[in-house]
């Protein structure tokens, strides 16, 4: 349990939901004994509490990774599909020091066209 005042409670990621600006994608198992997926509901509501752009799956019958059938099978193409839709193979890159690049085209074989 967090108290107020305590390290754990200042040191939260809810804490800091205010200051969040990617997009997130939160999976969680419904029976996950490491993190409870109370934490993860927690987490989302925070973001989108702050206008942040979240999702959360929750797998129900799911601990600590998504391992099962067919719930691996969705989290994998649910997982992609957040990917490619917030990082699409053409976007700009943001490097360390500001400058922009942009990855080139491929081919249906992969070599850069």
């Amino acid at each position: 349990m967090m108290i107020p005042g305590s390290k754990y409670f200042s040191r939260s990621p809810i804490m800091f939901a205010d200051a969040v600006k990617t997009p997130t994608l939160l999976i969680c198992g419904a029976i996950d004994r490491n993190i409870p997926a109370g934490q993860a509901l927690e987490f989302h509501r925070a973001l989108r509490m702050h206008g942040q752009d979240s999702v959360l799956l929750t797998y129900p019958g799911e601990g600590h990774g998504v391992r099962k059938m067919p719930a691996s099978i969705d989290y994998t193409a649910r997982l992609l599909a957040w990917f490619q839709h917030h990082m699409p193979p053409n976007a700009p890159i943001m490097e360390h020091d500001g400058a922009m690049q942009v990855r080139p085209a491929t081919s249906s074989r992969g070599a850069p066209s």
